[in-house]
C-alpha cells in the first residue's frame, strides 16, 4: 500500500506532467508575431495578491447584484436540476449504488477520493512550483486562481450551506428529505465534490486542450462518484457541490484574467 508521501508525489509528478507536455493552445501560432508586453501575474507572497484574493470574494458575493434575465434563468434551471434530482433522483442511485458496491467501486473510491480533500493543494503546489521552476505563467495563474476559489469555497460557501442547511447524510436519515438548520448535519453540499470540481474549472479554464479538461473533469466526476458509493452523500448532494464548484472556480478565473490584463 502506497504511502500518503508516494501518493501527494505521484499527484504532483502528474501535475508537472501536464504542464510539461500543456502550453497554452494557439502558442505555435505566436512565433512570428510582434511582441506584446507581458501581462503581470502577482506572486503569491505578495500584498498584490492579497487585493487578488479580496477582489474574488467580492466578485463571488457580488456577481448576483449584476445579473441579468439570463443569468437568474441559468441560476433557476441548475437550482431546479437539484431539487429535480433530489425528488427523482437521489433514492434510486443511491439504492443501486450499494446493491452494486463491490471491491472494484472501493477500489476506484478510495483512489480518487482524497482529490476532493487534501490532494488538491498538492496540485496547486505543483502548478505553483512548475510555474516557478519553468517561467510558465499558465502554471502560476493556476495554482494562484485554484489557492483563491478554495479558500473561497472550503472556507465560506461550502460551511455556510452545509450548516444552514443541514442535510441529514444518507446512512444517518430515514430518508432524503431530512433537514435541521444547524444542527450538525452537513450532507448538503457534498464539501468533496465542490473541492473537486471547482480545481478542475480553474484548471480547465486556463488550458485549451480537451485531454486536460477530460483529465481534470473526469477525476472530480470520480470523486462526485465516491461519495455516493461511500454512502456518504445523496446525487443531489454531489451534483449541488459540482454546479457551485464549476460556478466559482470559472468566475474566478475570469475576473482575474481579466484584471491581469490576460
Amino acid at each position: 500500500m502506497k504511502t500518503p508521501c508516494l501518493r501527494s508525489a505521484a499527484v504532483i509528478a502528474f501535475a508537472l506532467a501536464c504542464l510539461s507536455i500543456a502550453s497554452p493552445a494557439g502558442a505555435e501560432d505566436q512565433t512570428f508575431a510582434p511582441p506584446k508586453p507581458s501581462p503581470k501575474v502577482e506572486n503569491l507572497w505578495s500584498l498584490d495578491y492579497g487585493r487578488t484574493l479580496l477582489r474574488d470574494v467580492g466578485y463571488v458575493f457580488g456577481a448576483p447584484l449584476e445579473w441579468n434575465t439570463d443569468d437568474w434563468s441559468a441560476f433557476s434551471l441548475r437550482a431546479l436540476s437539484v431539487l429535480g434530482t433530489s425528488a427523482l433522483l437521489d433514492e434510486p442511485v443511491r439504492d443501486m449504488a450499494q446493491r452494486n458496491r463491490s471491491d472494484a467501486t472501493e477500489w476506484v473510491a478510495d483512489r480518487v477520493d482524497r482529490f476532493g480533500l487534501n490532494y488538491p493543494t498538492w496540485v496547486m503546489g505543483g502548478f505553483f512550483l512548475s510555474g516557478l521552476v519553468f517561467d510558465n505563467e499558465t502554471a502560476k495563474m493556476v495554482a494562484l486562481d485554484g489557492i483563491a476559489a478554495n479558500l473561497i469555497t472550503g472556507n465560506i460557501v461550502t460551511p455556510f450551506l452545509k450548516r444552514s442547511i443541514g442535510r441529514h447524510r444518507p446512512q444517518k436519515s430515514d430518508g432524503q428529505y431530512e433537514f435541521n438548520s444547524f444542527s450538525g448535519h452537513d450532507s448538503f453540499p457534498s464539501g468533496h465534490a465542490t473541492t473537486a470540481f471547482v480545481n478542475a474549472a480553474v484548471i480547465a479554464a486556463h488550458y485549451d486542450q480537451w485531454w486536460v479538461k477530460t483529465i481534470a473533469y473526469g477525476i472530480a466526476t470520480l470523486v462526485a462518484f465516491a461519495r455516493v458509493n461511500y454512502d456518504a452523500h445523496y446525487t443531489s448532494d454531489v451534483l449541488a457541490g459540482a454546479i457551485i464548484g464549476i460556478a466559482i472556480g470559472e468566475g474566478v478565473v475570469h475576473v482575474n484574467k481579466k484584471a491581469r490584463g490576460f
